[in-house]
């Protein structure tokens, strides 16, 4: 039913849409998939229920809400939840951050104010995080800037919000200055934003293995270090 001005219009009813594939590819590298999909719509508001929904085989839940102001897009949330313990295949790139692997997730990525966000909870294992930023003080404050980079200007502003734990063998990069495997059962949080270009790694994590790798006189110097089994409590880490 569709009542009001044209300028102004009112939706109310639902559409639903067979055989349905949702492309995400700053998240899927394959479509997920559904047999059917009903979209509801409530005067200026159209959204889903949860909806199950597959991708290679693994199933998870797909949430869509649309709000819209006259007939401009104003929001649009897509939440992404796994079922239990099923982890499903994830290559999440966004500016400044790529993981890659199975997950268990609850993600929320919306679109408001011109702006990218993606907030929520990830736990990863067979996977690798790898973060793009170049300065070390950034990894440990995230309180000096990244000098400004006209080319990285381009797209949409993202701003993400993440918690990741860590199941098993997934390994860390930071730009070309660390790369670590961590131990099982860590977490941390992630928090980035494009406009001010900051990003922060908050947690404390130990490692099982890993390397940093540094500049001095000229020369390319390299750190490992790794943790011997059974000595719970004094890997090393950072924090």
């Amino acid at each position: 039913t569709l009542t009001g001005p044209i300028s102004d219009p009112k939706f109310y009813g639902q559409i639903d849409i067979p055989d349905a594939e949702f492309n995400f590819p700053n998240f899927f590298r394959k479509r997920a998939s559904t047999p059917m999909i009903t979209m509801f719509l409530e005067g200026s508001q159209f959204y889903t229920e949860p909806t199950r929904c597959h991708l290679q085989n693994q199933p998870l839940d797909v949430t869509v809400s649309i709000q819209m102001n006259r007939l401009a897009l104003d929001s649009l949330e897509v939440r992404i939840q796994t079922i239990k313990d099923n982890f499903v295949p994830l290559n999440i790139n966004l500016s400044e951050i790529h993981v890659k692997g199975e997950f268990l997730a609850d993600l929320a990525v919306s679109l408001e104010n011109d702006t990218i966000g993606v907030s929520g909870e990830l736990t990863a294992k067979n996977a690798n995080a790898e973060f793009g930023a170049t300065r070390i003080d950034e990894i440990i404050t995230g309180l000096t800037p990244v000098e400004d980079n006209d080319d990285d200007d381009d797209g949409m502003p993202v701003d993400v919000d993440l918690r990741i734990r860590t199941a098993q063998r997934v390994q860390i990069s930071y730009s070309t200055f660390l790369r670590a495997v961590i131990v099982p059962g860590s977490e941390m949080e992630v928090s980035y934003s494009s406009e001010d270009k900051r990003l922060v790694l908050d947690g404390d994590v130990p490692i099982r293995s890993g390397e940093i790798v540094y500049m001095t006189d000229g020369q390319r110097c390299k750190i490992q270090c790794v943790s011997k089994s059974g000595s719970s409590g004094n890997e090393p880490g950072f924090t």
